[in-house]
């Protein structure tokens, strides 16, 4: 893995956008923005021949070391990647940061919430409508994930 030195070296960032320091290559100028969009639509970039999360650089690059752990989009933008937005957190946490989740299932005529808490599923109950469903979970969500 490329040192904070190396990435120092090469790169700097200004409001969340990663440039490079130096002539990289032949298509990697000076002063220009890095970054391609994966299939996840996450910034990435190759540094010998190794793929970076720009995310990962960006905030190596803030706290002068690699982080621990998984970097997490507070506001859930994928290429938001001011320094704000970056937290070192836990698979757990940031899983329980994601924005797309329903948090029911449908059962018969009823709609049934539940939510993981401690890697374990906790019943919420049963309701009558999508939405009621939804808002329970997120009810829930601010009970059980506080972030």
């Amino acid at each position: 893995m490329i040192t904070y030195e190396e990435l120092h070296q090469l790169f700097y960032c200004n409001n969340g956008i990663l440039y490079n320091k130096i002539n990289r290559s032949p298509t990697a100028l000076e002063g220009a923005t890095v970054g391609r969009y994966d299939i996840r639509g996450y910034l990435v970039t190759q540094i010998d021949k190794k793929t970076y999360l720009v995310h990962r650089i960006i905030w190596a690059l803030y706290n002068g070391k690699w982080p621990n752990d998984l970097i997490d989009h507070i506001n859930g933008i994928r290429d938001d990647n001011k320094i704000e937005n970056l937290r070192d957190t836990s698979p757990t946490v940031n899983q329980q940061n994601r924005k797309n989740v329903k948090g029911y299932t449908k059962r018969g005529n009823k709609f049934r919430v539940r939510i993981m808490s401690n890697k374990k599923s906790v019943h919420i109950g049963y309701y009558n409508t999508e939405e009621e469903a939804h808002q329970a979970y997120l009810n829930a969500k601010d009970i059980y994930h506080k972030i």
